[in-house]
């Protein structure tokens, strides 16, 4: 059975293999094989989760603003 939530700790620090800059993020997103969305709000989706039987974890919806 596979968990429905996972935190991942990591104790010791870590070096990255690479990092790239992206000058151009949209751009990037845009030729990538991804799809991107963007909300004004994320209220209605908060709601909506809330009125559900979805077991999600919502902890960083108290960084949102409405």
């Amino acid at each position: 059975m596979m968990p429905t939530q996972a935190i991942i700790r990591q104790s010791k620090p870590f070096k990255p293999v690479a990092v790239d800059r992206v000058d151009d993020l949209l751009g990037y997103l845009a030729e990538a094989p991804v799809e991107l969305r963007i909300t004004p709000s994320l209220m209605p989706l908060k709601r909506a989760i809330l009125a559900s039987t979805v077991n999600f974890s919502m902890i960083r919806m108290k960084n949102a603003v409405e």
